[in-house]
């Protein structure tokens, strides 16, 4: 007796639509993260004045106004800035020549214009227009989406707290409209306060030095998807061909599928080289670097399949199919829901 093949292939039009109402998901999935403010760069170390009882003799206001970016590279962290920065202060208690001390955290001033003075109701106005380059505490862990959240500490090792404190609201600091392709304004903010230094020699010698500190914060929304496209679409493409290979029958063309599956995964790995190039250098996992665990996983289970020739039948092919679909849906609904801390 003859024993017929029985052929498993599965329809391609069922593919197709499972695959659509997946690749749909995973799009909107992704749109809606990418309308959300994702940032946690750690801000940098300051005491806030309302959290400690200090008494300063007088308050030196500052106002910052941002007129240009001239630089703005987030992977890199290299920031450039054209600024207006002014201090109000009492001059009988803090001179000129201490305010012109100040500087920023992890940056340098490139360029500083002479000193423009006035008198103000018996306190002096001055006025510098800086240029200064700086990097930033950044956390890259929702790479490809880059939503960055700038800080600008300024601070003054000449003036001590108990002489005088910096004083500045979110209306002191202006940020100019500039025009950085795919990137946004989307908020603000100014923490007054002090940074502590602690001097110890020989046990003899104990002393805490107290210095006026701001922090300007901006937050920057990032709405380009060409980060995305770049990482995303590909592992996309090589998860449909390994979705559309269990049309084929699988006893009639197995050591086709089980090449396809070989080379399905040798393309991933060559691809995690070029995904490697464009993410930042970080010591731990980023958003692409789950991304592509998750369609190596994928890769490796049907290449497991192929590989042990294990035969399926129709049905058990399309259970198959639709786990490998749910199990990509619900790994993007925990990374790009549930995972991140965002605001809306």
């Amino acid at each position: 007796m003859v024993k017929t093949h029985k052929n498993n292939s599965i329809h391609p039009l069922f593919q197709t639509i499972t695959l659509f109402f997946t690749l749909s998901v995973v799009a909107i999935l992704c749109y809606r993260f990418m309308n959300k403010f994702c940032a946690i760069d750690p801000r940098p170390p300051i005491q806030l004045l309302s959290e400690k009882k200090i008494v300063s003799k007088s308050k030196i206001e500052v106002g910052f106004s941002i007129n240009d970016l001239i630089e703005f590279n987030s992977v890199e962290n290299k920031f450039t800035i054209s600024a207006v920065i002014s201090f109000l202060f009492d001059p009988k208690i803090v001179p000129l020549e201490k305010i012109e001390q100040f500087n920023f955290e992890k940056g340098t001033i490139e360029s500083k214009s002479k000193v423009a003075s006035k008198e103000i109701d018996g306190k002096m106005l001055a006025r510098y227009n800086i240029k200064f380059s700086f990097n930033n505490n950044m956390y890259y862990g929702y790479f490809p989406f880059e939503d960055r959240r700038l800080y600008i500490v300024l601070d003054n090792s000449e003036i001590h707290l108990q002489d005088a404190a910096f004083k500045s609201s979110n209306v002191d600091l202006i940020v100019c409209p500039v025009h950085l392709p795919g990137w946004k304004s989307y908020d603000k903010k100014v923490y007054e306060g002090y940074i502590s230094t602690k001097i110890t020699l020989s046990n003899k010698v104990n002393e805490e030095i107290l210095n006026p500190r701001i922090i300007f914060e901006i937050d920057y929304f990032h709405h380009s998807f060409r980060s995305l496209y770049l990482i995303l679409l590909p592992l996309l493409l090589i998860f449909v061909i390994e979705i559309f290979a269990f049309c084929v029958d699988q006893e009639k063309y197995r050591n086709t599928l089980f090449s396809l599956s070989v080379v399905d995964i040798g393309a991933l790995f060559a691809y995690r080289f070029v995904i490697q190039t464009i993410s930042p250098d970080v010591a731990y996992l980023t958003l692409a670097d789950y991304f592509f665990l998750i369609f190596l996983s994928t890769s490796f289970f049907t290449f497991f399949i192929n590989g042990t020739g294990l035969y399926f039948s129709r049905f058990w092919k399309k259970v198959i199919c639709i786990s490998l679909q749910i199990y990509l849906i619900l790994a993007f609904v925990y990374f790009l829901e549930f995972w991140p801390c965002c605001v809306c």
